[in-house]
């Protein structure tokens, strides 16, 4: 059973399989979590303008990536709230998956077949903006890749690069490490520091990394 929580959380919950969302909106509510909308298609949601618009800047929105058009949706919703939690529902998580979601400011991927306790905990620690996607970084080693190739070069356009901080060496040395799947003990005793600090250092370049990638897309759309 999923843990019941003592803050009541608002979440958005958009997916076209009927059974699982009903499933997971059953799960959610009962463990304290406010299900402000549900939604089987991007239409649907776009075309609900008020509730779109309404929308508390603490709500997590659950979305799945098989949807049509889903990209579109967040980038809408992100408009609303630029700081907006977005949780990506997937069929199976990969590397390719993981770098299409952070390119379009999707904070963190799930399997649908997970648990509901997962969800739960996964939604809470979204609200409160202490989710971290280092697991999934740490699993999929092509995305500190990716991290890496992104953010050592210079945001474009170049006036942007105060707003854009680029890596500092304690993020690259552990992009690297991680990219080339050196385990996380391993890592720790290369940099010669406590664990926790380490997992600091690779939230610090995801927060830089998704951060990248809605400035790019922003950019990318304004011209």
């Amino acid at each position: 059973m999923p843990r019941r929580i003592a803050q009541s959380v608002p979440v958005l919950v958009i997916d076209e399989q009927e059974l699982f969302r009903m499933g997971l909106c059953t799960a959610l509510k009962g463990a304290n979590l406010a299900v402000v909308g549900e939604y089987g298609s991007v239409s649907a949601v776009l075309q609900d303008e008020e509730t779109i618009g309404q929308l508390d800047p603490g709500t997590v929105v659950v979305c799945s990536l098989t949807l049509t058009d889903w990209d579109k949706l967040v980038y809408r919703l992100l408009l609303g709230t630029p700081e907006g939690a977005i949780l990506g529902i997937v069929d199976e998580t990969t590397e390719e998956v993981v770098i299409e979601a952070l390119g379009n400011g999707v904070l963190g991927c799930m399997d649908r077949t997970l648990p509901p306790e997962n969800w739960v905990e996964s939604i809470q620690e979204m609200h409160a903006g202490t989710f971290s996607p280092v697991t999934t970084m740490v699993r999929y080693p092509g995305v500190a890749r990716h991290a890496l190739m992104l953010l050592s070069q210079p945001p474009e356009p170049v006036g942007m690069q105060p707003l854009m901080p680029l890596l500092i060496d304690r993020e690259r040395l552990a992009l690297g490490n991680i990219s080339e799947g050196v385990p996380l003990e391993a890592i720790v005793e290369r940099m010669g520091v406590p664990e926790q600090t380490v997992y600091e250092v690779l939230e610090s370049a995801c927060r830089k990394l998704v951060a990248r990638h809605r400035l790019s897309e922003n950019l990318g759309r304004i011209r």
